[in-house]
């Protein structure tokens, strides 16, 4: 996350959202966790993986306001 985004969410006077793809299980490898819970950030998460996405869900039991989604992103473009 960059320092600007950072800076914005927490100028905001209403719940900031945010959009992670990949988002693992929460904890390992997230620059997002610890923001998105003293902050209580609103946002989708999602992860591909089924185990690790459900050490997702349970690591952020406690927020509200979050959506969780077991599915991958993929970046191809199919023509028609």
């Amino acid at each position: 996350m960059t320092q600007y985004a950072q800076d914005i969410a927490l100028r905001r006077s209403r719940p900031f959202y945010f959009v992670q793809v990949g988002a693992m299980d929460g904890i390992n490898f997230d620059p997002i966790y610890d923001k998105a819970t003293k902050n209580s950030w609103h946002g989708l998460l999602i992860e591909p993986l089924k185990d690790i996405f459900e050490d997702l869900k349970h690591n952020y039991s406690a927020q509200i306001g979050l959506n969780f989604v077991n599915a991958a992103i993929d970046g191809s473009q199919k023509s028609a």
